[in-house]
């Protein structure tokens, strides 16, 4: 990953391998894994990644810690769509 991420966490796949997922300064995230680097553009989302199941376990573990009060998820069956995730008080 480049310089246009400003915080890495490592991460450790379900098969034991590690990645790193980043943060960038709009705070856009970012996986080394290649299932995020190689996603055909078709699966993108309003010109974005999708993200993959790293991106989302650090944005749960952020949320839980606190550390992010909200993260939006694609729907699965439309493009355009997305969920707002909360943690409810």
């Amino acid at each position: 990953m480049n310089d246009k991420w400003i915080t890495r966490w490592p991460v450790v796949g379900t098969s034991g391998k590690k990645y790193t997922v980043a943060q960038d300064r709009e705070g856009n995230f970012g996986c080394d894994c290649q299932s995020w680097m190689f996603q055909p553009r078709e699966r993108w989302l309003n010109g974005k990644r999708r993200d993959c199941q790293h991106i989302l376990n650090k944005k749960l573990e952020l949320l839980q810690a606190g550390t992010i009060t909200s993260f939006s998820l694609p729907s699965l069956d439309d493009k355009k769509s997305v969920r707002i995730v909360r943690l409810e008080d």
